[in-house]
């Protein structure tokens, strides 16, 4: 992605922060609301490294979400399939394409990509953990203002929130609701068998489900200190619901 000064756009408040081939990058300021309640715990980190953290967190949790929508981007332009505009929000990203694929077979290809890719930035960071422990800490430490702390400490914290965070992303953007990647595959399965309507009322009755699963929990986490955010959202998905139930199909 061609890096760019990020620009500001005062009419819709959206950050363009790059371009993926002529597709602009937009970045709307609900990420940081995002970012905030998944790094807070890094606050809690002795030796005063908290601030330092919750920096590299968020640039952490920015780069899996860039890789995850990259990955759809990059599928679909092998099929043809053009992106006209990814967008990175509170529910994490989308990819708007300026055409829809062929073959479902491609279209499926160009899904899972995302979850793929969560997948794999899991797996590296559980291969940089193992073998950062098989590395005294203590063989890296450097002292600071703060006093004696490791950098190795700090790889662990990155990498463990790094493992947790993609294997999170990867688990649930499967879950079958709108807009998740998951809730396409299954809507797209649903449709050619049994039509637009009725996956849309599959979709959009499990996705209401896990979306108030999801709000209870991150009610219940946030009242415990220890906020858990995780889409789909229940708006979305109880919108589908209502609209699949007036007999309206909704594409995902």
């Amino acid at each position: 992605m061609p890096m760019r000064f990020p620009t500001l756009n005062f009419d819709d408040g959206l950050i363009e922060v790059g371009r993926f081939h002529k597709a602009p990058v937009t970045l709307h300021p609900t990420f940081f609301l995002a970012a905030f309640v998944l790094t807070f715990h890094f606050w809690r980190v002795p030796g005063g490294m908290g601030p330092f953290l919750v920096i590299l967190g968020i640039l952490v949790l920015l780069g899996s979400i860039l890789l995850h929508e990259f990955a759809h981007a990059e599928v679909g332009r092998r099929y043809g399939v053009t992106a006209r505009r990814i967008d990175i929000n509170l529910f994490g990203g989308l990819v708007h394409f300026a055409t829809s694929p062929r073959r479902m077979q491609h279209d499926f290809a160009i899904t899972i990509a995302g979850p793929l890719t969560n997948a794999g930035l899991a797996l590296s960071a559980l291969l940089i953990l193992a073998l950062v422990r098989l590395v005294s800490p203590d063989q890296f430490a450097i002292s600071t203002a703060y006093g004696h702390v490791p950098p190795a400490g700090i790889i662990v914290q990155l990498a463990r929130f790094t493992c947790y965070l993609n294997a999170a992303l990867a688990i649930a953007n499967m879950l079958p609701a709108f807009p998740l990647d998951g809730g396409r595959l299954l809507y797209m399965l649903v449709a050619k068998r049994s039509g637009a309507h009725t996956a849309t009322l599959v979709v959009a009755a499990l996705g209401t489900v896990f979306g108030a699963i999801a709000s209870v929990v991150l009610l219940v986490s946030t009242m415990a200190g220890i906020p858990i955010w995780s889409p789909p959202s229940l708006t979305a998905n109880w919108n589908a619901l209502q609209q699949a139930r007036s007999g309206h199909a909704v594409r995902i």
